[in-house]
């Protein structure tokens, strides 16, 4: 909804949501991740920060993927800008790049905890990369 919401303020017109689904693994994973942070937490001086990064982390990385993936399949959407978030780490500022554009079925790096989201860019004339390349010949 957040990438309709986006287009339709930049189109000036109706746009549709796209149908993300959750990733069949994350269930697993998410299990995993949370067994795991409960037994450190508990063998630790500081419980409530540990299990607190993963409390918040989650949500983060699961609306990035999410709004990545409705980027990748949304017609209008040609390619996406990082959006740094304020303050934003040495890493994100050179995954930047000076404010390349990647083509929309580029995956957007990310590391815990990391805000920085992406801006959808609807113009033509985006650059493949070595990445996109494989995917469109696979």
């Amino acid at each position: 909804m957040s990438l309709a919401s986006t287009l339709m303020l930049e189109l000036a017109t109706p746009v549709e949501t796209a149908g993300v689904v959750r990733p069949v693994e994350d269930l697993d994973r998410l299990h995993k991740a949370s067994t795991t942070v409960l037994l450190v937490a508990e063998a630790s001086a500081a419980p409530e920060a540990i299990v607190g990064r993963l409390a918040r982390s989650e949500p983060l990385e699961s609306a990035a993927r999410a709004y990545g993936q409705a980027i990748a399949s949304n017609k209008r959407v040609k390619g996406w800008i990082r959006q740094r978030s304020p303050g934003s780490c040495q890493l994100c500022e050179w995954w930047w790049r000076d404010g390349r554009v990647w083509p929309a079925d580029h995956r957007m790096p990310t590391h815990k905890g990391c805000t920085c989201h992406q801006k959808p860019v609807l113009r033509d004339e985006v650059q493949s990369t070595g990445y996109t390349r494989r995917l469109n010949n696979a």
